[in-house]
């Protein structure tokens, strides 16, 4: 029998401020406007039937709608299951992204300027977090997987990720590695500083299997890159870091 996958996430993310608003808007939205919305447009079909029979003096068919009533509600209710994964999934990953947050949060104790859901628009992809500090730049991308029962691992080897014995379907290795790209870019551009940018991807509940310091990307969970942090030499002052996170911090308020 198959192992059922679940979340590796042990415990749920603190609560956001204004989180309880947030829920009462999508609550409104859900009970007040969009219900109301579906009932008013099958109140709009059954008007547009009716007007239908009587300007063109049809009689009724029952047998026909019935048809197509089910073949309606079989496409729609594959739809919706598959809606309904997608939230599980994005969900999921909301919530890996919010702990490993939640965590990067407490650096700042430590002189770390922190940053989160950085957006590129115009390309069109985000930089889960940023964190500028006495250690130098990070960027981190959050792989929040579930996985089964029993003893599971992450082993990477260079470039190369394997995920209990198998290749992810898309390797983030590339994508941090192009997210670095762009921040060392970024930061070269408004700061004319060149500062190397250390890409980091996290998996959030999993044994990673490897040892990795002087590897070009580090693949961590999220208990693991303090400690790393804490073993990297100083490679910038408080200037430095002020500097960058100030222009960092414009470009945020400028997407958002």
């Amino acid at each position: 029998m198959k192992n059922k996958k679940h979340s590796p996430l042990k415990n749920r993310p603190l609560r956001n401020p204004g989180q309880s608003l947030d829920e009462k808007i999508q609550d409104i939205l859900y009970d007040d406007v969009y219900s109301r919305v579906a009932i008013s447009s099958l109140f709009i079909i059954v008007a547009v039937m009716e007007w239908s029979r009587q300007i063109f003096n049809t009689s009724p068919a029952p047998i026909f709608w019935s048809f197509i009533a089910l073949v309606a509600i079989g496409y729609y209710t594959i739809k919706i299951a598959e809606a309904l994964r997608k939230i599980k999934n994005i969900k999921l990953g909301r919530d890996g992204e919010k702990i490993v947050g939640q965590g990067l949060e407490k650096l700042r104790s430590a002189g770390y300027k922190v940053f989160h859901d950085i957006v590129d628009s115009e390309r069109g992809f985000n930089v889960d977090h940023i964190i500028i500090g006495p250690a130098g730049v990070f960027t981190i991308e959050t792989k929040t997987i579930s996985k089964s029962d029993g003893v599971r691992k992450i082993k990477c080897d260079g470039d190369n990720i394997k995920i209990d014995g198998f290749s992810p379907d898309r390797n983030p290795i590339f994508q941090a590695k192009a997210q670095a790209h762009w921040l060392h870019d970024f930061i070269l551009v408004f700061t004319g500083m060149k500062i190397a940018v250390k890409p980091v991807v996290i998996y959030p509940g999993w044994f990673i299997e490897s040892e990795q310091r002087n590897a070009d990307v580090w693949v961590l969970n999220e208990k693991a890159l303090s400690s790393f942090l804490q073993n990297q030499k100083t490679v910038l002052d408080e200037e430095k870091i002020s500097s960058i996170a100030t222009q960092i911090a414009k470009y945020n308020q400028m997407t958002i």
